[in-house]
Order: C-alpha cells, then sequence, then structure tokens
C-alpha cells in the first residue's frame, strides 16, 4: 500500500503518547498498523484508552489486508526520516512491516497483529459534539484530574448533564483544586467518569462536528478518521457543587502575565512551592519566606478589594491561570485564609484550596 509520507509519519507520532513506556506487556509499546478494504489505520492503546487514525491510501489498494505492531519510538524516528519521501509503499507480514522509500527500503521487526489487544467496540447512547469544544474542555480541566494512583474516582473526567440536558459539564479534582468547564452538547442520562487518559486528546489536533458515544463500560468520540476511547472508571465522585463557594467577599484582579511572574518566581524562593497572597492598602503582593532561602517580595500592578491574605501552592495556582489561557486578565476571590479561593477569567473558573500551614 502507498501512503504520504508525511502524514503517515504524523499519524504515528500522535499515537505514540497513546503507548505505555517499558510496559510489562511488549505489545503495548507498539502501534498496530492494520490494512483493509483499501484502508490503513494506525492504532495504539495502554488497555484504560485507546486511539486509532485511518489514513488516506493513495493508489487504489486492491491487495491482501495485514496487519503488524511496530515499537513506537522506532516507528516514529524511521518515518521522521523518510517523511520528505513524498511517498512510501508499506507491505506487513509475520510480525515485520517493510517501507519502500525511492532506493530505500527498510526492514522493522514488530509483533504479530494478533498480539494486540481487542479495543472496545462502544455502543449505546451518543451525542454531536464539536471537537473544539471537547479539546477546549479537557484543556481547561485536566489539569486538576488527580494523578494518585489510589484514587480511582479522582483519576477521571467526571461528565454530567446540566441545566435541561441540553448542555454538559466536565469536572476534574484531585483534591487540592478542581476545575469544571461546560460542554455545548446534550449530557448522558447519570454521570459517568471518564479514564484521566483522555487528558491527550488534544494532542491530536481534532477539528470539526464529531460524535461522543458511552456505553456500559467505555465512552468514545470520533472525528472524521480519528477515534479515540477510554474506560469508565468505577466510583463515586466528590458532589462538587457543594465545594464551589458563591460568596467570595474579596478579590483581586491583574494581568495573567504578571500573576505567573510573580509566583514563579516566589514559588523558587520557596522550599514548599507556597507563596502568600496579600492584598492591603499598599495594593497586591506575593511573598515568599524559607527557613535556609530567605525571602521574597514582589508587588503586583492589581484592582483589589479588601484587605485579606491567603497561602497556596504556587504551582498549583500557575497551572490553574495557564489552564484559562489565552486571557488578558485573570481574578482570584478570597473569602478568608481557610476557604478555597476562586480563579475566574473570560474564559473559565476552577477553584484552589489554601495551604494551612
Amino acid at each position: 500500500m502507498k501512503v504520504n509520507a508525511k502524514q503517515l509519519h504524523d499519524a504515528a507520532r500522535k499515537l505514540k503518547p497513546w503507548t505505555q513506556r517499558r510496559a510489562t506487556i511488549p505489545v503495548l509499546e507498539t502501534i498496530r498498523l492494520k490494512v483493509g478494504k483499501g484502508i490503513l489505520e494506525l492504532a495504539a492503546t495502554d488497555l484504560d484508552t485507546s486511539a486509532t487514525i485511518d489514513v488516506d491510501e493513495t493508489d487504489n489498494y486492491s491487495g491482501d489486508a495485514w496487519g503488524v505492531c511496530v515499537e513506537a519510538r522506532t516507528l516514529v524516528a524511521t518515518l521522521g526520516k523518510l517523511k520528505g519521501a513524498g511517498s512510501v509503499e508499506l507491505t506487513g507480514a509475520k510480525g515485520e512491516l517493510w517501507i519502500e522509500a525511492g532506493k530505500r527500503t527498510v526492514k522493522l521487526k514488530g509483533l504479530e497483529e494478533e498480539d494486540f489487544p481487542q479495543l472496545a467496540e462502544v455502543e449505546g447512547w451518543e451525542t454531536e459534539l464539536e471537537a473544539g469544544a471537547l479539546v477546549e474542555a479537557i484543556g481547561r480541566v485536566g489539569y486538576a484530574v488527580s494523578k494518585e494512583q489510589s484514587r480511582f474516582a479522582l483519576q477521571a473526567f467526571y461528565l454530567e448533564s446540566a441545566g435541561d440536558g441540553s448542555w454538559s459539564r466536565l469536572v476534574g479534582t484531585d483534591g487540592h483544586r478542581m476545575a469544571w468547564a461546560d460542554l455545548p452538547c446534550a449530557g448522558p442520562e447519570s454521570p459517568v467518569l471518564v479514564h484521566q487518559g483522555w487528558v491527550k486528546v488534544p494532542r491530536l489536533g481534532l477539528a470539526g462536528p464529531g460524535t461522543l458515544r458511552l456505553s456500559e463500560s467505555h465512552a468514545a468520540y470520533r472525528q472524521g478518521g480519528v477515534e479515540v476511547t477510554g474506560r469508565l472508571v468505577e466510583g463515586t465522585f466528590p458532589d462538587y457543587q457543594r465545594v464551589i463557594s458563591r460568596d467570595h467577599p474579596h478579590w483581586a484582579e491583574a494581568t495573567a502575565k504578571d500573576w505567573i511572574s510573580a509566583l514563579k518566581w516566589g514559588g523558587s524562593m520557596s522550599g514548599k512551592g507556597v507563596v502568600e497572597v496579600r492584598s492591603n492598602g499598599d495594593g497586591l503582593a506575593v511573598l515568599a519566606r524559607d527557613p535556609d532561602r530567605g525571602e521574597s517580595r514582589e508587588q503586583i500592578e492589581a484592582q483589589t478589594e479588601g484587605e485579606w491574605s491567603v497561602r497556596l501552592n504556587a504551582a498549583y495556582l500557575v497551572e490553574a491561570i495557564g489552564a484559562l489561557a489565552p486571557v488578558e486578565r485573570v481574578r482570584i476571590r478570597v473569602t478568608d485564609e481557610n476557604t478555597q479561593v476562586g480563579i475566574e477569567a473570560e474564559t473559565g473558573q476552577s477553584i484552589l484550596m489554601p495551604c494551612l500551614i
């Protein structure tokens, strides 16, 4: 089968993050190339999530179906050297892949197609959803999803129907911070927890209309020739609505650039990465103290309301502000030093728990 070399390399490069590194099951380190009915499909999975990409063939292929699994890093590196060739000829059999590009022929050793896990076929509830809206929502929420292996219900995106059911909401939290984003599509009848591996979806470069589907065990999203699936996680998600404070009497607003600059500097001066954000008659300041390193204070040009002080994890607040990009100004809302802080901009909002030390 003859395919465009650059398109093939781009597809393999996008799938590489969906494989496992140093996997105990070798096939999880591979990308499967499968030819059938004139279609070349590339697939990768880590068992919790998977992604497939269809690559257009260029020679009206009508030969036999074949498949082979090739180690992802090797395949991406090899195709990267051949992407300027225009097109490449592919042949696979018995765990080997032959790539012909002009006068150059490469044989890559891999695994049999039969070794590759069976990918989930997701059938059931579905709704139309623009890829851009899903990608943006995951970008706004993904940083807050827990990465701790022991907190299964928090290692997932919480998806629920919202309002009158005509729109839905995506939520993520690790217990220290929480972010949410609304989706312009109908929500499922019952809330679901989609495995946090979907944080990789924005890397696929999706754009255009697509379909979100749910079965009893998996979620899937398809846009054009790309499909991603994710295992549904079992567990009870916290009642996030109870955590959202709607009455913050104090606030401070500054440019996102000034916030991030001051927080990064303060975080680097604090051994534990904790800074104090203080508003008083002198304006807004970010302070850091460390018994071994010393201390720092940086004034920020800002609009403020009230006199207050709160201690926050600087890196967490930088991540929260970064997830709101692109945005000019960011406001944080404060009740007191013991209550969660609201972070908001015209592009979204989130909350962050204070450091009580």
